[in-house]
């Protein structure tokens, strides 16, 4: 469920660290919480060096997909240019590309820029485009005109940060949620998703969402055609006691999730980005949820 992202803040390693720790990981119990080494579109070279210093055979079919990160666009007359840059970037590329993951002006530009893109040679080197258009007031809006423009584009919801800024509410999440699932279109989240449930940070002053909340929140949407509010009920559960979680389903507050709903799901979320990987399990652990 993780995407690793060791390389961006907090934790903002160098690339040599990044790539100890991720190889420490995918050795260790917790390796198959990881799916993605996320890694800026300029430094695909320097992790390729990084992991052949590491004595990886980048060139093996079974190596770890890469989720490449664009950099972000400051206008859209950049788009043309971006898209010619990271073409040559990926051609380039040996290690098995994932996912492409750009974040692209809304403001009514939506559907050109994404037409742009999939019409692109970009989405023949990885599996998924994911697209992230920010929280401005017009970003629903934005996420139906990119699907307008391909039925193949996937959406990302940037879901924290390090300032409280950088945090939706729970109306937007579930907003965006709800949307994918009408449009059927694969999704994924990034940055602040540490702690299974939603709790309160002290240092940002700010609520923090859980990873657990969004995922059984995406899955009633995705499964159960969950409406915006019933999104929002389960982003907004704090309570341990209010998670049931068996052999046969989980439950959070009303609202219950069988296997059949969760594979249902598997078909449409692309993970989360997470600089941590210990921080998530620790939190499963530290709930009960996990041994």
């Amino acid at each position: 469920m993780i995407d690793y992202a060791g390389l961006f803040p907090p934790a903002k390693l160098e690339m040599e660290a990044a790539v100890a720790e991720f190889l420490d990981i995918m050795k260790s119990d917790s390796g198959f919480y990881v799916d993605r080494f996320v890694c800026p579109a300029g430094d695909i070279e320097a992790l390729e060096d990084a992991l052949t210093k590491h004595h990886v055979n980048i060139d093996n079919e079974d190596a770890s997909e890469i989720a490449v990160i664009a950099p972000r666009l400051s206008s859209a007359e950049e788009l043309k240019p971006r898209i010619k840059k990271l073409t040559q970037q990926l051609e380039e590329a040996r290690l098995p590309l994932g996912t492409l993951e750009m974040a692209l002006p809304g403001g009514g530009n939506a559907h050109a820029a994404t037409k742009a893109v999939m019409k692109s040679d970009l989405p023949e080197f990885v599996g998924q485009v994911y697209l992230e258009f920010g929280w401005g007031s017009d970003f629903a809006e934005s996420l139906h005109e990119a699907a307008s423009a391909s039925e193949d584009v996937g959406f990302k919801a940037r879901t924290g940060g390090v300032t409280a800024e950088a945090f939706p509410g729970t109306e937007q999440l579930a907003e965006f949620i709800v949307v994918c699932a009408q449009l059927e279109a694969p999704f994924k989240f990034t940055a602040g998703l540490h702690e299974p449930l939603r709790y309160q940070d002290q240092n940002l002053g700010v609520m923090r969402h859980g990873f657990l909340n969004a995922m059984v929140g995406s899955t009633i949407a995705v499964a159960k055609d969950a409406t915006k509010a019933e999104v929002r009920q389960v982003l907004e559960i704090t309570d341990l006691g209010a998670v049931i979680v068996t052999d046969e389903f989980i439950q959070l507050g009303d609202f219950k999730v069988t296997k059949d709903d969760i594979d249902d799901f598997w078909g449409y979320f692309g993970g989360f980005g997470s600089c941590s990987v210990a921080e998530p399990v620790v939190g499963l652990q530290g709930l009960g949820l996990l041994d």
